[in-house]
């Protein structure tokens, strides 16, 4: 078995509002070999400090001074940048939540945190966003739709499950399948629907968050597991993903191709006695059953 890659220290920006608590938290990380590129209160001046001296890594308060809070900062970084981004917050509800999965952050903490505990995160996210670079920039040949064997996703399935169930977070399911894809196959073979994948995997890049994996199965269908994701935002993303595909056409071979997606939506809760596989299961019944009513459409299944 490989060793995991070593990851050398990195430079951090800690956007924090309460300044003894972002000093006390930048001489233990300094201590663990991190550079702190800057400390900043607001929205407005964390823009300015990526701008001015971009970080490897952002650690964002979410309550912050200024007209934008930590949520929308976090957002407008994840739009210009590659940065990655992990909240640090003494609070937690659902509406926080909710705008928070969709910021393209890495996750959350609450506050206080452990030391140990965050340097591991921060290095996990190092990992995770290296992989991602690795996969989006060209690493690996054929863009983020990686087609993988049976053994390799269960091997994810089962380490995405176990993270889940020790973080307890949820898992969103979503299974997509190209409506169109007997006929690309038939009349463009193997390079149109390579092709037509590369236009997929651009089109889930401009919806997807950076925590999310992708997944084609080797008969083509895609599956995306969306960690700490509720049902309903589940169901947006697909819905999203669904709705923006009505203006996704390749140009392959002097021909357009139009393409359209049937999605079926469901959730793994960390608490369930039912296994992520079942869970899978269930999303692909619903992914069926769209199909079936014609294509074009998100199914949800309640489990």
């Amino acid at each position: 078995m490989n060793a995991e890659p070593k990851i050398s220290p990195k430079s951090l920006l800690i956007v924090e509002d309460e300044l003894l608590v972002a000093r006390q938290l930048a001489q233990k990380l300094s201590q663990l070999d991190y550079t702190i590129t800057a400390i900043v209160s607001s929205g407005q001046a964390a823009l300015m400090a990526v701008f001015q001296n971009p970080p490897d890594l952002v650690l964002m308060d979410i309550i912050i001074k200024g007209e934008i809070d930590g949520i929308e900062t976090a957002r407008r970084i994840h739009e210009n940048t590659n940065i990655p981004i992990i909240f640090l917050t003494a609070f937690c509800n659902e509406e926080l939540l909710e705008r928070a999965q969709l910021s393209g952050s890495y996750g959350y903490m609450i506050k206080p945190v452990n030391i140990q505990e965050l340097n591991a995160t921060i290095k996990m996210v190092l990992n995770k966003h290296r992989q991602y670079q690795d996969i989006y920039s060209g690493g690996q040949p054929d863009s983020v739709l990686r087609i993988v064997n049976g053994v390799y996703l269960q091997e994810q399935i089962t380490i995405e499950e176990a993270r889940a169930k020790r973080t307890k977070r949820n898992i969103g399911v979503v299974i997509l399948a190209i409506d169109q894809l007997s006929l690309i196959r038939k009349h463009y073979g193997y390079e149109g629907e390579k092709y037509v994948l590369k236009q997929v995997s651009n089109h889930l890049n401009k919806t997807l968050r950076q925590t999310d994996l992708v997944y084609c199965t080797e008969d083509s269908q895609i599956l995306i597991l969306l960690p700490d994701c509720a049902l309903k935002n589940a169901q947006n993303i697909a819905e999203q993903i669904r709705a923006d595909s009505h203006d996704l056409v390749a140009n392959y071979d002097s021909r357009k191709i139009w393409m359209s997606f049937s999605l079926g939506v469901t959730c793994f809760g960390a608490d369930s006695q039912l296994s992520l596989n079942h869970v899978i299961q269930s999303a692909n019944s619903s992914l069926a059953k769209a199909q079936q009513e014609g294509g074009n459409r998100v199914i949800t299944a309640e489990v």
